[in-house]
């Protein structure tokens, strides 16, 4: 099984910006100094599993069926967020 990798950093955020539009496993990893929380939306859909402790690493599956998506972590009082597009793999 793939994973594809979202790190969150204090004040920052790492994920690619082009993403299959298929179910996909995300492993998410907290490298920063405080409980930090993704939060994953689009037009009809949003995921906020957390939040992760510092070091702690999570596994989460979703179907990303939609053009674009904002991925953002937060912790106390602070955002940041990405654009990511999806793409259809043969096609």
């Amino acid at each position: 099984m793939e994973f594809e990798p979202v790190v969150l950093y204090d004040h920052s955020i790492s994920v690619r910006n082009l993403i299959p539009a298929i179910p996909t496993v995300f492993r998410v990893t907290n490298r920063g100094t405080t409980p930090h929380r993704l939060i994953i939306e689009g037009k009809r859909m949003r995921a906020s599993p957390g939040p992760l402790q510092p070091g702690q690493t999570m596994i989460l599956q979703a179907r990303l069926d939609e053009d674009r998506y904002t991925f953002r972590y937060a912790e106390a009082g602070k955002a940041e967020q990405v654009n990511v597009s999806t793409y259809r793999p043969n096609q």
